[in-house]
Protein backbone atom coordinates (compact mmCIF):
# COMPACT_ATOMS: atom_id res chain seq x y z
CA UNK A 1 0.00 0.00 0.00
CA UNK A 2 2.69 2.45 0.72
CA UNK A 3 4.48 1.23 -2.03
CA UNK A 4 1.59 2.19 -4.36
CA UNK A 5 1.09 5.39 -2.52
CA UNK A 6 4.61 6.78 -3.45
CA UNK A 7 3.98 6.08 -7.26
CA UNK A 8 0.90 7.81 -6.94
CA UNK A 9 2.46 11.31 -4.81
CA UNK A 10 5.08 10.81 -7.54
CA UNK A 11 2.48 10.97 -10.05
CA UNK A 12 0.71 13.98 -8.39
CA UNK A 13 3.59 15.91 -7.86
CA UNK A 14 4.85 15.69 -11.58
CA UNK A 15 1.35 17.22 -12.72
CA UNK A 16 1.08 19.63 -10.20
CA UNK A 17 4.45 21.32 -11.97
CA UNK A 18 3.18 21.11 -15.51
CA UNK A 19 2.98 17.56 -16.90
CA UNK A 20 -0.13 17.12 -19.61
CA UNK A 21 -0.07 13.12 -20.00
CA UNK A 22 1.59 10.71 -18.44
CA UNK A 23 4.78 10.28 -20.35
CA UNK A 24 5.28 14.48 -20.12
CA UNK A 25 8.21 14.97 -18.13
CA UNK A 26 8.42 17.75 -15.52
CA UNK A 27 9.05 21.01 -17.35
CA UNK A 28 12.51 22.17 -15.56
CA UNK A 29 14.12 18.79 -15.25
CA UNK A 30 15.44 17.06 -18.33
CA UNK A 31 16.55 13.69 -18.86
CA UNK A 32 19.99 12.17 -19.63
CA UNK A 33 21.51 8.85 -19.49
CA UNK A 34 24.85 7.41 -19.83
CA UNK A 35 25.84 5.05 -22.31
CA UNK A 36 28.59 2.61 -20.95
CA UNK A 37 28.74 -0.16 -22.95
CA UNK A 38 30.70 -1.28 -26.86
CA UNK A 39 29.47 -1.22 -29.52
CA UNK A 40 26.59 1.62 -29.35
CA UNK A 41 23.75 0.25 -31.38
CA UNK A 42 19.93 1.35 -30.48
CA UNK A 43 17.53 -1.14 -32.09
CA UNK A 44 13.92 0.64 -32.73
CA UNK A 45 13.05 -0.40 -29.64
CA UNK A 46 15.68 1.28 -27.91
CA UNK A 47 15.28 4.17 -29.09
CA UNK A 48 11.67 4.54 -29.13
CA UNK A 49 11.92 4.24 -25.41
CA UNK A 50 14.37 7.04 -25.23
CA UNK A 51 12.28 9.11 -27.18
CA UNK A 52 9.41 8.42 -24.80
CA UNK A 53 10.99 9.16 -21.96
CA UNK A 54 12.07 12.51 -23.29
CA UNK A 55 15.73 11.72 -23.18
CA UNK A 56 17.08 14.89 -24.47
CA UNK A 57 20.91 13.80 -24.38
CA UNK A 58 23.27 10.92 -24.06
CA UNK A 59 26.49 10.63 -22.44
CA UNK A 60 28.26 7.91 -24.50
CA UNK A 61 31.92 6.40 -23.40
CA UNK A 62 33.75 6.81 -26.00
CA UNK A 63 37.06 5.65 -24.72
CA UNK A 64 39.31 4.81 -22.09
CA UNK A 65 42.18 6.54 -21.49
CA UNK A 66 45.66 4.64 -20.44
CA UNK A 67 49.01 5.27 -19.85
CA UNK A 68 52.59 3.31 -18.40
CA UNK A 69 54.14 6.44 -17.28
CA UNK A 70 54.77 7.47 -21.31
CA UNK A 71 52.90 7.11 -24.20
CA UNK A 72 49.03 7.89 -23.52
CA UNK A 73 46.69 5.49 -25.52
CA UNK A 74 43.03 4.62 -26.10
CA UNK A 75 41.77 0.98 -24.83
CA UNK A 76 38.22 -0.28 -25.71
CA UNK A 77 37.35 2.62 -28.01
CA UNK A 78 33.50 2.62 -29.13
CA UNK A 79 32.36 1.22 -32.19
CA UNK A 80 29.23 3.70 -33.16
CA UNK A 81 27.06 1.34 -35.61
CA UNK A 82 23.41 3.36 -35.25
CA UNK A 83 22.28 6.71 -35.17
CA UNK A 84 20.21 8.44 -31.95
CA UNK A 85 17.45 10.45 -31.56
CA UNK A 86 18.88 12.88 -28.96
CA UNK A 87 22.59 14.11 -29.16
CA UNK A 88 25.44 12.87 -27.43
CA UNK A 89 28.26 13.87 -25.39
CA UNK A 90 31.64 11.43 -26.70
CA UNK A 91 33.03 10.74 -23.13
CA UNK A 92 36.07 9.80 -22.10
CA UNK A 93 37.30 7.68 -18.89
CA UNK A 94 40.74 6.82 -17.24
CA UNK A 95 42.34 3.86 -15.98
CA UNK A 96 44.26 3.16 -12.73
CA UNK A 97 47.62 3.75 -14.72
CA UNK A 98 46.27 7.21 -15.78
CA UNK A 99 45.14 8.76 -12.10
CA UNK A 100 48.71 6.94 -10.62
CA UNK A 101 50.87 8.80 -13.55
CA UNK A 102 48.48 11.98 -13.79
CA UNK A 103 51.50 14.04 -13.15
CA UNK A 104 53.39 12.66 -15.88
CA UNK A 105 50.36 12.55 -18.06
CA UNK A 106 49.76 16.14 -18.23
CA UNK A 107 53.40 16.68 -18.96
CA UNK A 108 53.35 14.22 -21.80
CA UNK A 109 50.11 15.84 -23.02
CA UNK A 110 47.47 14.55 -21.69
CA UNK A 111 44.86 17.34 -22.97
CA UNK A 112 46.09 17.90 -26.62
CA UNK A 113 45.78 13.94 -27.12
CA UNK A 114 42.40 13.68 -25.77
CA UNK A 115 41.57 16.40 -27.95
CA UNK A 116 42.87 14.24 -30.57
CA UNK A 117 40.90 11.22 -29.63
CA UNK A 118 38.11 13.45 -29.48
CA UNK A 119 38.39 14.10 -33.16
CA UNK A 120 38.69 11.22 -34.91
CA UNK A 121 35.75 10.06 -32.18
CA UNK A 122 33.63 12.41 -33.58
CA UNK A 123 33.66 11.90 -37.02
CA UNK A 124 33.28 8.44 -36.49
CA UNK A 125 30.04 8.84 -34.51
CA UNK A 126 29.17 11.92 -36.99
CA UNK A 127 29.82 9.29 -40.01
CA UNK A 128 27.07 7.07 -38.24
CA UNK A 129 24.45 9.56 -38.09
CA UNK A 130 25.08 11.50 -34.69
CA UNK A 131 24.80 14.79 -33.98
CA UNK A 132 27.73 15.14 -31.27
CA UNK A 133 26.66 17.71 -28.95
CA UNK A 134 30.78 17.78 -26.86
CA UNK A 135 33.24 16.19 -24.97
CA UNK A 136 32.56 15.08 -21.39
CA UNK A 137 35.38 13.89 -18.96
CA UNK A 138 35.26 10.98 -16.57
CA UNK A 139 38.43 11.59 -14.63
CA UNK A 140 38.39 10.33 -11.22
CA UNK A 141 41.71 11.69 -9.97
CA UNK A 142 42.44 12.51 -6.27
CA UNK A 143 41.46 15.53 -4.50
CA UNK A 144 44.98 16.33 -4.23
CA UNK A 145 45.40 16.24 -7.99
CA UNK A 146 42.79 18.91 -8.68
CA UNK A 147 44.88 22.21 -9.57
CA UNK A 148 46.16 19.75 -12.18
CA UNK A 149 42.87 18.19 -13.15
CA UNK A 150 41.42 22.31 -13.73
CA UNK A 151 45.15 22.55 -15.70
CA UNK A 152 43.79 20.14 -18.51
CA UNK A 153 39.90 21.08 -18.45
CA UNK A 154 41.57 24.24 -18.76
CA UNK A 155 43.93 23.16 -22.51
CA UNK A 156 40.56 21.36 -23.47
CA UNK A 157 38.39 24.56 -23.49
CA UNK A 158 41.02 26.18 -25.42
CA UNK A 159 41.15 23.27 -28.06
CA UNK A 160 37.41 22.66 -28.51
CA UNK A 161 35.23 24.74 -30.61
CA UNK A 162 33.04 27.18 -29.22
CA UNK A 163 29.90 26.06 -30.44
CA UNK A 164 30.74 22.08 -28.64
CA UNK A 165 30.11 21.54 -24.72
CA UNK A 166 32.89 20.74 -22.09
CA UNK A 167 31.61 18.90 -18.93
CA UNK A 168 32.93 16.91 -16.60
CA UNK A 169 31.53 14.22 -14.21
CA UNK A 170 32.38 14.30 -10.40
CA UNK A 171 32.66 12.47 -7.08
CA UNK A 172 30.25 13.40 -4.50
CA UNK A 173 33.57 14.18 -2.44
CA UNK A 174 34.75 16.93 -4.63
CA UNK A 175 31.51 19.09 -3.83
CA UNK A 176 33.03 19.96 -0.59
CA UNK A 177 36.70 20.59 -1.98
CA UNK A 178 37.61 24.35 -2.86
CA UNK A 179 39.98 23.03 -5.23
CA UNK A 180 37.03 21.82 -7.36
CA UNK A 181 35.77 25.11 -8.68
CA UNK A 182 38.72 25.84 -10.70
CA UNK A 183 37.82 22.49 -12.42
CA UNK A 184 34.60 23.43 -12.50
CA UNK A 185 35.36 26.81 -13.68
CA UNK A 186 36.59 25.45 -16.97
CA UNK A 187 33.59 23.76 -18.03
CA UNK A 188 30.03 24.09 -19.52
CA UNK A 189 28.35 21.73 -17.03
CA UNK A 190 29.30 19.62 -14.77
CA UNK A 191 27.50 15.72 -13.30
CA UNK A 192 28.33 15.04 -9.54
CA UNK A 193 27.40 11.15 -9.37
CA UNK A 194 26.12 10.29 -6.17
CA UNK A 195 26.11 6.51 -6.85
CA UNK A 196 29.12 3.67 -5.45
CA UNK A 197 30.41 5.55 -3.06
CA UNK A 198 31.85 2.56 -1.25
CA UNK A 199 31.26 -0.83 -2.02
CA UNK A 200 31.45 -1.97 2.02
CA UNK A 201 34.37 -3.89 2.66
CA UNK A 202 32.52 -6.98 4.10
CA UNK A 203 29.25 -8.94 3.72
CA UNK A 204 28.30 -7.53 7.31
CA UNK A 205 28.74 -4.30 5.94
CA UNK A 206 27.44 -3.75 2.41
CA UNK A 207 26.95 -0.41 1.01
CA UNK A 208 24.25 0.48 -1.56
CA UNK A 209 24.95 1.59 -4.57
CA UNK A 210 22.92 4.86 -4.52
CA UNK A 211 23.60 7.70 -2.14
CA UNK A 212 19.87 8.80 -1.57
CA UNK A 213 20.21 10.50 1.56
CA UNK A 214 23.16 12.96 0.08
CA UNK A 215 21.17 14.26 -2.95
CA UNK A 216 19.70 16.79 -0.87
CA UNK A 217 23.67 17.68 0.50
CA UNK A 218 24.63 17.21 -2.54
CA UNK A 219 22.22 19.78 -4.16
CA UNK A 220 23.19 22.41 -1.55
CA UNK A 221 26.99 21.81 -2.07
CA UNK A 222 26.54 21.65 -6.33
CA UNK A 223 24.81 24.58 -5.85
CA UNK A 224 27.99 27.01 -4.42
CA UNK A 225 29.73 26.44 -7.74
CA UNK A 226 27.24 28.53 -9.73
CA UNK A 227 27.63 26.30 -12.60
CA UNK A 228 25.17 24.44 -14.59
CA UNK A 229 25.48 20.72 -13.49
CA UNK A 230 23.09 17.29 -13.95
CA UNK A 231 22.10 14.90 -10.44
CA UNK A 232 24.03 11.42 -11.59
CA UNK A 233 21.77 9.52 -10.54
CA UNK A 234 21.57 5.37 -10.32
CA UNK A 235 19.56 2.88 -12.68
CA UNK A 236 21.80 0.04 -12.80
CA UNK A 237 23.04 -2.61 -10.37
CA UNK A 238 26.86 -4.55 -9.79
CA UNK A 239 28.16 -7.70 -9.04
CA UNK A 240 30.63 -7.97 -6.42
CA UNK A 241 33.17 -11.03 -5.33
CA UNK A 242 33.60 -11.94 -1.41
CA UNK A 243 36.75 -14.27 -0.28
CA UNK A 244 35.72 -17.18 1.81
CA UNK A 245 36.05 -15.38 5.03
CA UNK A 246 33.47 -12.40 3.90
CA UNK A 247 36.11 -10.10 2.79
CA UNK A 248 35.60 -8.09 -0.40
CA UNK A 249 37.94 -9.66 -2.99
CA UNK A 250 36.57 -6.93 -5.90
CA UNK A 251 34.32 -6.31 -8.85
CA UNK A 252 32.72 -9.54 -10.84
CA UNK A 253 32.44 -9.32 -14.03
CA UNK A 254 32.10 -12.77 -15.62
CA UNK A 255 28.89 -14.15 -15.11
CA UNK A 256 25.39 -12.29 -15.30
CA UNK A 257 22.89 -13.21 -12.09
CA UNK A 258 21.00 -15.37 -14.71
CA UNK A 259 23.57 -17.21 -15.81
CA UNK A 260 25.30 -17.66 -12.43
CA UNK A 261 22.08 -19.10 -11.43
CA UNK A 262 22.08 -21.96 -13.97
CA UNK A 263 25.61 -22.31 -13.41
CA UNK A 264 26.01 -25.56 -11.07
CA UNK A 265 29.25 -24.13 -9.48
CA UNK A 266 26.93 -21.79 -7.39
CA UNK A 267 24.54 -22.54 -5.16
CA UNK A 268 21.25 -20.13 -4.30
CA UNK A 269 21.88 -18.74 -0.82
CA UNK A 270 19.49 -16.08 -0.62
CA UNK A 271 17.58 -12.95 -1.98
CA UNK A 272 16.64 -9.75 -0.21
CA UNK A 273 15.27 -6.02 -0.27
CA UNK A 274 17.66 -3.43 1.39
CA UNK A 275 17.27 0.55 0.55
CA UNK A 276 15.58 0.10 -2.20
CA UNK A 277 17.50 -2.22 -3.69
CA UNK A 278 17.56 -5.99 -4.66
CA UNK A 279 20.15 -8.18 -3.41
CA UNK A 280 21.12 -11.39 -4.64
CA UNK A 281 23.86 -13.95 -3.03
CA UNK A 282 25.14 -17.10 -4.34
CA UNK A 283 28.22 -19.40 -2.78
CA UNK A 284 30.58 -21.33 -4.84
CA UNK A 285 30.41 -25.03 -4.56
CA UNK A 286 33.92 -25.46 -6.13
CA UNK A 287 37.26 -24.28 -6.85
CA UNK A 288 37.76 -22.61 -9.95
CA UNK A 289 40.50 -23.38 -12.62
CA UNK A 290 43.04 -21.69 -10.22
CA UNK A 291 42.23 -24.10 -7.33
CA UNK A 292 40.93 -21.38 -5.52
CA UNK A 293 37.07 -19.71 -5.03
CA UNK A 294 35.23 -22.04 -2.83
CA UNK A 295 33.07 -20.76 -0.45
CA UNK A 296 33.42 -17.42 -1.72
CA UNK A 297 30.42 -15.85 -2.23
CA UNK A 298 28.65 -13.14 -5.31
CA UNK A 299 26.52 -10.41 -4.05
CA UNK A 300 24.25 -8.55 -7.11
CA UNK A 301 22.82 -5.44 -6.16
CA UNK A 302 20.16 -4.14 -8.32
CA UNK A 303 18.10 -0.70 -7.93
CA UNK A 304 14.81 -1.11 -7.79
CA UNK A 305 11.77 1.12 -9.60
CA UNK A 306 10.88 1.99 -6.41
CA UNK A 307 14.04 3.82 -5.43
CA UNK A 308 14.32 5.38 -9.08
CA UNK A 309 10.76 6.97 -8.00
CA UNK A 310 12.20 8.14 -4.46
CA UNK A 311 15.77 9.80 -5.94
CA UNK A 312 13.49 11.58 -9.01
CA UNK A 313 10.93 12.59 -6.21
CA UNK A 314 13.82 13.86 -4.19
CA UNK A 315 16.06 15.63 -6.72
CA UNK A 316 12.79 17.50 -8.18
CA UNK A 317 11.81 18.64 -4.62
CA UNK A 318 15.47 19.94 -3.54
CA UNK A 319 16.26 20.99 -6.81
CA UNK A 320 17.32 24.76 -7.18
CA UNK A 321 18.42 27.42 -9.62
CA UNK A 322 21.77 25.67 -11.50
CA UNK A 323 20.24 21.91 -11.59
CA UNK A 324 19.57 21.82 -15.56
CA UNK A 325 17.94 17.67 -14.73
CA UNK A 326 18.74 14.18 -13.66
CA UNK A 327 21.34 11.70 -15.69
CA UNK A 328 20.82 8.45 -15.07
CA UNK A 329 23.42 5.84 -15.40
CA UNK A 330 22.62 3.61 -17.70
CA UNK A 331 21.30 2.28 -20.62
CA UNK A 332 21.04 -1.34 -20.22
CA UNK A 333 22.72 -3.79 -22.68
CA UNK A 334 20.04 -5.95 -25.15
CA UNK A 335 19.03 -8.78 -22.93
CA UNK A 336 21.26 -7.97 -19.69
CA UNK A 337 19.35 -7.68 -16.62
CA UNK A 338 21.42 -5.41 -13.52
CA UNK A 339 20.70 -2.10 -15.46
CA UNK A 340 17.29 -1.50 -15.21
CA UNK A 341 15.33 -2.02 -18.61
CA UNK A 342 13.70 1.16 -20.38
CA UNK A 343 10.26 0.39 -20.48
CA UNK A 344 10.46 -0.71 -16.47
CA UNK A 345 12.99 2.65 -15.91
CA UNK A 346 10.37 4.64 -18.42
CA UNK A 347 7.15 3.86 -15.78
CA UNK A 348 9.21 5.28 -12.58
CA UNK A 349 10.21 8.19 -13.99
CA UNK A 350 6.56 8.76 -14.91
CA UNK A 351 5.05 8.21 -11.61
CA UNK A 352 3.32 4.38 -12.21
CA UNK A 353 3.99 1.54 -10.41
CA UNK A 354 5.42 -1.16 -13.48
CA UNK A 355 2.79 -3.85 -13.81
CA UNK A 356 3.70 -7.40 -14.75
CA UNK A 357 1.03 -8.70 -17.55
CA UNK A 358 2.44 -11.95 -18.84
CA UNK A 359 0.41 -13.23 -22.25
CA UNK A 360 0.12 -17.03 -22.04
CA UNK A 361 -0.24 -19.27 -24.96
CA UNK A 362 -0.16 -22.93 -25.17
CA UNK A 363 0.27 -25.27 -28.68
CA UNK A 364 -0.67 -28.55 -29.49
CA UNK A 365 0.84 -31.49 -32.16
CA UNK A 366 -0.14 -34.75 -32.44
CA UNK A 367 1.73 -37.73 -32.32
CA UNK A 368 0.33 -40.99 -34.14
CA UNK A 369 3.14 -43.08 -32.92
CA UNK A 370 2.14 -43.49 -29.44
CA UNK A 371 -1.05 -44.82 -30.43
CA UNK A 372 1.18 -47.56 -33.01
CA UNK A 373 3.53 -47.75 -29.54
CA UNK A 374 1.09 -48.44 -26.89
CA UNK A 375 -2.32 -49.75 -29.12
CA UNK A 376 -4.34 -46.74 -27.25
CA UNK A 377 -5.23 -43.21 -27.34
CA UNK A 378 -3.36 -40.65 -29.70
CA UNK A 379 -0.48 -38.57 -28.09
CA UNK A 380 0.21 -35.55 -28.57
CA UNK A 381 2.92 -32.78 -27.97
CA UNK A 382 1.56 -29.41 -26.06
CA UNK A 383 4.35 -26.37 -25.20
CA UNK A 384 3.58 -22.98 -23.47
CA UNK A 385 5.09 -19.85 -23.90
CA UNK A 386 4.33 -16.53 -21.86
CA UNK A 387 5.33 -13.07 -23.64
CA UNK A 388 6.15 -10.10 -21.24
CA UNK A 389 3.86 -7.14 -22.62
CA UNK A 390 3.66 -5.20 -19.53
CA UNK A 391 6.46 -2.57 -18.00
CA UNK A 392 7.38 -4.48 -15.07
CA UNK A 393 10.87 -6.98 -14.93
CA UNK A 394 10.51 -9.87 -12.36
CA UNK A 395 13.10 -9.81 -9.62
CA UNK A 396 16.38 -11.88 -10.35
CA UNK A 397 16.07 -15.17 -8.23
CA UNK A 398 15.91 -18.64 -8.75
CA UNK A 399 11.82 -19.08 -9.37
CA UNK A 400 11.29 -15.68 -10.16
CA UNK A 401 9.07 -16.82 -13.03
CA UNK A 402 7.34 -20.14 -12.69
CA UNK A 403 4.96 -22.06 -14.86
CA UNK A 404 2.69 -24.79 -13.43
CA UNK A 405 1.08 -27.53 -15.10
CA UNK A 406 -1.13 -29.70 -13.25
CA UNK A 407 -2.67 -32.92 -14.23
CA UNK A 408 -5.03 -34.53 -11.82
CA UNK A 409 -5.29 -37.66 -14.58
CA UNK A 410 -3.03 -38.73 -17.51
CA UNK A 411 0.14 -39.90 -18.28
CA UNK A 412 3.40 -37.55 -18.73
CA UNK A 413 5.81 -39.59 -20.88
CA UNK A 414 8.28 -36.88 -20.95
CA UNK A 415 9.27 -33.08 -20.42
CA UNK A 416 11.96 -31.07 -21.47
CA UNK A 417 12.73 -27.56 -20.07
CA UNK A 418 13.01 -25.71 -23.05
CA UNK A 419 14.08 -22.32 -22.29
CA UNK A 420 13.74 -22.15 -18.69
CA UNK A 421 16.28 -22.99 -16.37
CA UNK A 422 14.84 -26.20 -14.77
CA UNK A 423 11.63 -28.35 -14.99
CA UNK A 424 10.20 -30.10 -11.86
CA UNK A 425 7.92 -32.84 -11.62
CA UNK A 426 5.71 -32.96 -8.50
CA UNK A 427 3.02 -34.77 -6.98
CA UNK A 428 -0.04 -32.69 -5.21
CA UNK A 429 1.80 -29.68 -4.17
CA UNK A 430 4.89 -28.49 -6.01
CA UNK A 431 6.53 -26.92 -2.57
CA UNK A 432 6.30 -29.36 -0.40
CA UNK A 433 5.88 -32.56 -2.68
CA UNK A 434 10.42 -32.55 -2.53
CA UNK A 435 11.41 -35.06 -5.69
CA UNK A 436 8.79 -37.12 -7.43
CA UNK A 437 9.40 -39.45 -10.32
CA UNK A 438 7.62 -38.16 -13.87
CA UNK A 439 5.56 -41.42 -13.95
CA UNK A 440 4.35 -40.99 -10.47
CA UNK A 441 3.73 -36.58 -10.93
CA UNK A 442 0.67 -34.82 -11.47
CA UNK A 443 2.21 -31.82 -12.28
CA UNK A 444 5.34 -29.99 -13.42
CA UNK A 445 6.87 -26.45 -12.61
CA UNK A 446 9.34 -24.61 -15.03
CA UNK A 447 11.23 -22.03 -12.99
CA UNK A 448 13.19 -18.85 -14.91
CA UNK A 449 15.28 -16.77 -12.70
CA UNK A 450 14.57 -13.06 -14.99
CA UNK A 451 12.21 -12.42 -17.41
CA UNK A 452 11.81 -8.61 -19.05
CA UNK A 453 9.54 -6.41 -20.67
CA UNK A 454 9.01 -7.68 -24.38
CA UNK A 455 11.52 -10.63 -23.81
CA UNK A 456 9.36 -14.08 -24.47
CA UNK A 457 10.21 -17.55 -22.88
CA UNK A 458 8.50 -20.83 -23.93
CA UNK A 459 8.85 -24.63 -22.30
CA UNK A 460 9.77 -27.39 -24.04
CA UNK A 461 7.42 -30.28 -25.11
CA UNK A 462 5.05 -32.21 -22.71
CA UNK A 463 4.36 -35.44 -24.26
CA UNK A 464 1.36 -36.84 -22.86
CA UNK A 465 -0.76 -40.32 -23.58
CA UNK A 466 -4.10 -39.79 -24.64
CA UNK A 467 -6.34 -36.71 -23.86
CA UNK A 468 -5.51 -35.28 -20.79
CA UNK A 469 -7.17 -32.14 -19.06
CA UNK A 470 -4.18 -29.60 -17.84
CA UNK A 471 -4.66 -26.46 -15.81
CA UNK A 472 -1.88 -24.11 -16.58
CA UNK A 473 -0.84 -21.20 -14.56
CA UNK A 474 2.18 -18.42 -13.97
CA UNK A 475 3.25 -16.89 -11.23
CA UNK A 476 6.08 -13.91 -11.21
CA UNK A 477 8.25 -12.24 -8.31
CA UNK A 478 8.40 -8.83 -9.02
CA UNK A 479 11.35 -7.14 -6.26
CA UNK A 480 8.52 -5.94 -3.72
CA UNK A 481 5.64 -8.62 -4.53
CA UNK A 482 4.28 -12.01 -5.99
CA UNK A 483 2.05 -11.94 -9.36
CA UNK A 484 -0.22 -14.53 -9.83
CA UNK A 485 -1.69 -15.04 -13.33
CA UNK A 486 -4.68 -16.53 -14.21
CA UNK A 487 -5.14 -20.17 -15.36
CA UNK A 488 -5.64 -21.33 -18.77
CA UNK A 489 -7.98 -24.75 -18.57
CA UNK A 490 -7.52 -27.12 -21.95
CA UNK A 491 -8.08 -30.65 -22.85
CA UNK A 492 -5.34 -32.18 -25.15
CA UNK A 493 -6.27 -34.57 -27.99
CA UNK A 494 -10.40 -33.97 -28.00
CA UNK A 495 -9.38 -34.10 -32.08
CA UNK A 496 -6.99 -36.90 -32.05
CA UNK A 497 -9.13 -39.42 -30.16
CA UNK A 498 -9.42 -43.15 -31.30
CA UNK A 499 -12.24 -44.35 -33.24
Amino acid sequence: MRRAFLFLILAVSLALVGCSGKSQPTPFVERAMWYWHTPFNLDKQAAGALTDMHVTRLFVRTGTLSTDGQDITVTVPQRFETAAPCPVHLVFNADSGVLKHFDEAVKNGLSQKLLKFYAAAKAAASKAGLKVRGLQVDFDVPTRLLDKYALVMRELRVGLPNNEELSLTGLPTYLATEGFKEVVDQVDFFAPQFYEGSIGTDLAHLRSISAKESIDRGIELAERFQKPYYLGLPAYGQALIFDEKGKIAGAYRKLSPVDALRHPSFTFKSFALSEGEEILQLVANQNGVNGKGKGYTLVYRRVTPLLVAQMQSDAVHHRSTYCRGLAWFRVAEKGECLAMNLTTLRAALDGREPQLDLDLKSSEEVEPFAKIEGGGALGSRVSFSLYSRGEAETAIQPSALTLTVRFPEGTLDSVEPGEFANVQPFYDDPKSSGQVSLARSNGVQFNLPYLGPGQKVSTGALRFRGPVRLSVHWSAATPQKRVEGDKLEIKTGESTKTP
